[in-house]
């Protein structure tokens, strides 16, 4: 009777439909407060792999900061339908985990599940031990996240001019190889009532790139905006009291 109950077990296991690997490009999400997680997936060998990590920084207060800082991890390991075969216990076919390092509890470790080709959940742990009124509402910070199209952003420094009043200034930004992260932006000006020099970064922490190219200041009111769009061309807006005005438009490009 044992012989019959599991050759009944694995057969009906050898049936079951194997769960179709997630779409390769650019995937997209919004986790809680609006913090970001995006990533690209490619084909190596055969076998689907994870490119451009970049996750919403969650330690800040919720509520206090927009949730536009973000952290690049440029090498991850994807585990999940298409991705190479690994012996696990209690895993279900459609599971998928993202990986840095050697994972939870040394290294960051998002784990969720394959809804289909075009859709999949990724959760971490929320941060603990955080000021007091300052905590997270669930335990856990989860990530409902899509295929997207992503505007193309050049990697390395960019450079221009900002537009002021009887005056000049000049706005330098540099962006992470992924494309995903502001990590330094900077602005210097010059007028008949004197200059004024603001910087951010730069950090390993940055403004995210949202997928149609607009990045933000965390600080609320925020000190800066912009977006970058087709033909290699940043625009925006900065806040600075001074030089006659409050707000300064800004144009770059890649050096």
């Amino acid at each position: 009777m044992l012989a019959v109950l599991v050759t009944e077990t694995l057969t009906a296991s050898a049936h079951r439909p194997a769960p179709r690997a997630p779409v390769l490009g650019d995937w997209e999400g919004v986790g809680p407060e609006g913090l970001p997680l995006s990533f690209s997936l490619a084909r190596v060998r055969g076998m689907v792999s994870i490119r451009n990590l970049t996750v919403g920084d969650p330690l800040f207060c919720p509520g206090r900061l927009a949730p536009t800082d973000a952290i690049g991890y440029p090498s991850a390991v994807y585990i999940g339908p298409g991705a190479p075969p690994r012996v696990r216990i209690n895993w279900r076919p459609d599971q998928i985990l993202i990986r840095v390092g050697i994972g939870a509890p040394v290294s960051p470790e998002w784990d969720g599940q394959l809804l289909g080709p075009h859709q999949a959940t990724l959760s971490e742990p929320a941060p603990t031990n955080e000021p007091r009124g300052c905590g997270w509402r669930s335990k856990r910070l989860t990530w409902r996240v899509a295929p997207a199209r992503r505007m193309p952003v050049s990697a390395g420094d960019w450079t221009g001019t900002v537009s002021v009043p009887g005056g000049s200034g000049t706005v330098s930004v540099k962006v992470v190889p992924s494309g995903r992260i502001v990590e330094l932006f900077s602005v210097a000006l010059q007028c008949e009532s004197g200059s004024g020099h603001f910087e951010v970064g730069p950090s390993t922490v940055g403004e995210f790139i949202s997928a149609d190219g607009t990045f933000e200041d965390a600080d609320r009111p925020a000190a800066f905006q912009g977006r970058f769009g087709p033909g290699d061309t940043l625009t925006g807006t900065l806040s600075f009291s001074g030089c006659g005005s409050s707000s300064f438009a800004f144009v770059a490009h890649p050096l």
